[in-house]
């Protein structure tokens, strides 16, 4: 069955839904995404590079390396700085990379959203796309994976290059500076957004192709033809979600970093 409007994905989502409800959400929980392509793998951004694995993982430090140490030399001035920063030994790396990922930086972390809404409009946004079939992924995560306010620790004393298990992160949002733009959190925000992330090696692989985590992952195809009527009974939700990676300011510095690792690791 391909989803051709609303309705269609609607009792889909409800389903999904209430039988979590029903087991009380105290083992899993469900997250969404969308992409504009079926021809795509549920792959993070780093693993799409085609180089050699213990080249790209050197590489793949030096450029978070690269972005920290510009921003704590405000020479990217608007990444906002987590509070309680000498609570958790690398809070900062962390809070960091959640804010590069919006800005469109290559990093292991993969989007994922909590309003299903917000992955739909993902599958169908893109206007070069509309015709081709898109997907619309739901993956029930195991309670075991998922990092919230209430243990941050397991993951914040640990530097992001090092962890070793899978982890869907549910940071808490920080409010705003009076007087801040700090574009990449709210958009964070505004997308209800989750990460996914693994250790390096297992993050090579796409994650509906991993033996553990295939059977959480449900895959629905979305009608390339109807992306259009979808987008438009999607409503208000295209206008309130932005691309703030496109601003100029932000679009130079971040393709600069960007390129360190592209050119330097020879991707195509």
């Amino acid at each position: 069955m391909k989803i051709k409007s609303i309705e269609d994905l609607q009792p889909i989502i409800n389903d999904i839904q209430h039988n979590l409800a029903l087991n009380g959400r105290q083992d899993f929980v469900e997250n969404y995404r969308g992409q504009s392509l079926n021809a795509y793998k549920l792959l993070n951004g780093f693993s799409r590079f085609n180089h050699k694995p213990n080249n790209l993982i050197i590489k793949e430090r030096k450029l978070l390396e690269k972005y920290v140490s510009q921003v704590n030399n405000n020479k990217i001035d608007f990444i906002q700085a987590p509070y309680h920063q000498r609570q958790y030994a690398f809070i900062n790396e962390w809070f960091f990379l959640y804010q590069a990922q919006h800005l469109g930086l290559k990093t292991r972390l993969m989007d994922w959203t909590m309003r299903w809404e917000i992955a739909l409009l993902f599958a169908v946004n893109e206007e070069r796309h509309h015709g081709k079939d898109g997907q619309f992924w739901v993956f029930i995560c195991p309670r075991e994976y998922i990092i919230n306010s209430g243990n941050l620790g397991v993951i914040y004393n640990t530097h992001p290059l090092e962890i070793e298990g899978n982890f869907m992160i549910n940071s808490p949002f920080y409010q705003e500076v009076k007087g801040g733009d700090f574009i990449a959190e709210r958009r964070r925000a505004r997308q209800h957004g989750r990460f996914f992330t693994q250790p390096f090696l297992k993050g090579l692989g796409a994650m509906d192709e991993q033996h553990d985590l295939k059977q959480y992952l449900h895959k629905y195809i979305i009608d390339g033809n109807s992306k259009n009527r979808i987008k438009n009974e999607l409503g208000n939700i295209t206008s309130e979600w932005i691309y703030y990676r496109h601003d100029e300011n932000i679009h130079t510095k971040i393709k600069f970093l960007n390129d360190l690792i592209i050119n330097k690791c020879r991707i195509k």
